[in-house]
């Protein structure tokens, strides 16, 4: 998969918009099939609301409280997604 980098650019710059004592955080989450990536905006104290995607391309990144670069994003994306290839080889090995 290759991202998406002007999307990327485009996400990172929604993030830190907001003071962390005001509850305002931004999820950020990769379609895995496209390589794009998004920002939704948030208001919820202690994270207490949060998007869900019932589509299994779709994966949550993080909430960001504060900005980050885009080449944070890109970081935290390769984490997220070297993350969930060690699950699902932990799943392969631990099946049946």
């Amino acid at each position: 998969m290759k991202l998406n980098m002007e999307s990327v650019h485009e996400a990172a710059k929604t993030t830190g918009w907001g003071d962390w004592r005001s509850g305002c955080y931004t999820e950020i989450f990769l379609d895995t099939s496209t390589g794009e990536v998004w920002a939704i905006e948030q208001i919820g104290l202690g994270h207490s609301n949060w998007t869900v995607y019932h589509d299994p391309d779709v994966l949550k990144i993080g909430n960001f409280d504060t900005h980050v670069s885009a080449k944070t994003l890109v970081e935290r994306i390769n984490d997220r997604l070297e993350e969930v290839e060690r699950f699902k080889q932990y799943e392969k090995q631990h099946s049946n």
